[in-house]
């Protein structure tokens, strides 16, 4: 067998394991070192096999021998198995010697039949013979019967886990035919397994990495059973949903629409499981079944008794949730798109219950998505939402502030007197739904300006860039009130100025909106403006020059040009580009053979002068 220091490499190793590879008699020294610096110091027996070490004439068969006594406990460190796995199995296998083949397979083996834990060293010896397997799947005859009882589950999973997963090494070395060909040879033992475990972790581990291994996912319609007696179990049903949940989202290879009878169970499994998993106060776990299971086969929708059982069961769920969090907003979300679409029969009764959860969400907070799901059921049932929304009126809470503006179309005299109601209720009205109101329909009655400008004032401080957007359109119309502004405002949009992330591309509106704010206010930017425009301008390019990515240069020019043309001041202008001269000539001095370095900040150059309207400039090394 060759000796490690005769060039068996994985040139994807960490630098650690291509050192311990390339040549372990070289770097002796540098590996005790190394062990001594850890946590835990040599123990007798570990110098012990230094001593035997530094005397071996071969210390990849030292190495391979140590690990096959199952003796290396502190030492395995140095040489684990990790290492033989890595470095000498996946990547140089298929070079060696039958001899030398059948010593590591012995030792290997040699280990993982003294040991009846799946400890850390036995687990990266069963992956080394699940490698070669998967490399030379004629082995699999001869060594799965040699794999002990106690570790058959484990290895199996291993071994399909090798040879199914996306990152693997095999890709490397099979084609995907060659693959999938390895699968159906698995599938059968596989089986025969699942059909001899009892009930237990065992059993849902092999289940789900059998789904890998079968064309169609009904195939597993044989071990449902079993299934549904785990998910019964508390120590099982986490376990139970990762099942479940490879079967309704990972299914790259069953593209095949499912069979009613096994959609069915398997969703009642689902609606069962959930339940389990929020009963473990696992919420967050329980929506995301939830919506996997809506999300399983939208066809099904389409017919009205399966709707109307799924939403039955959906609103039994959302009883037990008093705090809408994020994963079962969007859940109701998914929910509102699937039957909102054509196809979907109309259910009056379930669908007004939908739209209720969504007012109750939107009391208490607001996004894109719940606009959304809002419009697309008003208009699946815009009557009856229309009613909701009448009788909320008399009652009403934050959400009916958000949710009539996205539903059209409304009566106007209704939404005359909600305006009406939410100048009542300004104080109590979560401000940003109140800005929300006011932008997307209380703004439409004028005779309320008094009112809506009363209040964007007095929010402007807590919410400068929500106020601005909205004063941006409604001062031009209305510049009576512009000396009603505080005297502290452009304070407050300085200030505002502050919290704005650079290198994030928002950065250019929301700067731009402070410039035309300032317009308004004082007929062209105010002088202060201008110094902490141009620092921002000028940390933006400092990080841009030190890192030339395109897609951030691409958003400085942006960046710089919007705040230019939105200033309209040629003096400014020059002194941006004078002082990016000026930077960009004292980086070359100190790389002036960096050719590389300075074709890009010339080019820059260029582009920052063109940008601005300016004659070019280059910049040649002093």
């Amino acid at each position: 067998m060759k000796d490690l220091k005769s060039g068996i490499i994985n040139k994807r190793a960490h630098p650690y394991h291509i050192i311990m590879v390339e040549n372990i008699e070289q770097y002796r020294e540098t590996i005790i070192n190394f062990y001594e610096s850890m946590e835990m110091g040599m123990t007798f027996e570990d110098e012990e096999r230094f001593e035997q070490l530094k005397h071996s004439d071969n210390s990849f068969n030292f190495a391979i021998h140590e690990i096959g006594t199952g003796k290396c406990t502190n030492f395995h460190v140095i040489f684990q198995s990790t290492i033989i796995v890595n470095e000498v199995i996946q990547y140089n296998w298929l070079a060696f010697q039958e001899n030398d083949k059948n010593i590591i397979i012995s030792a290997l083996l040699s280990l993982i039949n003294r040991t009846f834990e799946n400890n850390c060293q036995v687990i990266q010896c069963l992956v080394g013979i699940a490698d070669i397997i998967a490399l030379e799947f004629q082995f699999f005859q001869l060594l799965f019967p040699a794999i002990p009882d106690f570790h058959k589950v484990q290895f199996m999973c291993l071994l399909i886990e090798e040879i199914s997963s996306d990152t693997s090494f095999i890709h490397d070395f099979k084609t995907p035919k060659e693959i999938g060909e390895m699968q159906t040879l698995i599938n059968p033992i596989c089986a025969q397994m699942l059909n001899q475990l009892p009930v237990s972790e065992d059993f849902m581990k092999l289940l789900k990495k059998y789904l890998y291994c079968i064309p169609n996912y009904e195939m597993i319609s044989s071990f449902l059973d079993k299934f549904e007696d785990a998910y019964k179990l508390p120590n099982l049903i986490y376990l139970c949903s990762d099942v479940l949940r490879t079967i309704l989202v990972a299914s790259p290879q069953n593209t095949s629409t499912p069979s009613t009878p096994f959609f069915l169970r398997l969703i009642r499994n689902g609606i069962n499981i959930a339940v389990g998993i929020l009963s473990c106060s696992i919420p967050e776990v329980a929506c995301e079944i939830w919506y996997d299971l809506v999300s399983y086969s939208p066809d099904f929708f389409q017919n009205a008794e399966f709707t109307k059982f799924i939403l039955s069961e959906l609103f039994n769920f959302c009883i037990l949730f008093t705090d809408p969090i994020c994963e079962f907003q969007e859940l109701i979300f998914q929910t509102c798109l699937l039957v909102s679409e054509d196809q979907v029969p109309i259910l009056p009764h379930e669908y007004v219950h939908l739209f209720r959860i969504l007012l109750q969400i939107t009391d208490k907070c607001w996004s894109n998505s719940l606009d959304n799901a809002i419009s697309d059921l008003f208009r699946k049932i815009p009557e009856q939402a229309t009613q909701v929304l009448l009788e909320n009126f008399l009652n009403p809470t934050p959400g009916l502030f958000i949710a009539i503006c996205q539903c059209r179309p409304l009566p106007e005299d209704f939404l005359l007197n909600v305006s009406i109601r939410a100048i009542n209720m300004k104080d109590v009205i979560p401000p940003e739904h109140l800005l929300l109101f006011i932008w997307r329909t209380g703004k439409r009655f004028t005779q309320f300006n008094d009112q809506w400008f009363e209040i964007l004032f007095s929010l402007m401080p807590q919410f400068p860039s929500k106020v601005i957007n909205i004063l941006l359109t409604l001062l031009p119309q209305n510049p009576q009130y512009i000396p009603k502004i505080s005297l502290n405002a452009m304070d407050i949009a300085m200030s505002y100025l502050n919290d704005i992330q650079l290198f994030d591309y928002s950065a250019i509106s929301s700067v731009s909106k402070v410039i035309k704010f300032s317009k308004i206010l004082f007929n062209q930017p105010p002088p202060q403006l201008f110094p902490k425009l141009y620092a921002m301008i000028f940390e933006y390019t400092h990080g841009i020059i030190s890192d030339f990515d395109e897609e951030d240069v691409s958003t400085y020019f942006l960046f710089v040009k919007t705040i230019c043309d939105d200033l309209g001041n040629i003096e400014f202008n020059q002194k941006i580009i004078d002082d990016s001269a000026a930077l960009i000539q004292s980086i070359i001095a100190v790389h002036s053979d960096d050719h590389r370095l300075i074709h890009n900040l010339n080019a820059f150059m260029g582009k920052l002068t063109f940008t601005l309207g300016q004659s070019q400039i280059i910049i040649a090394p002093q």
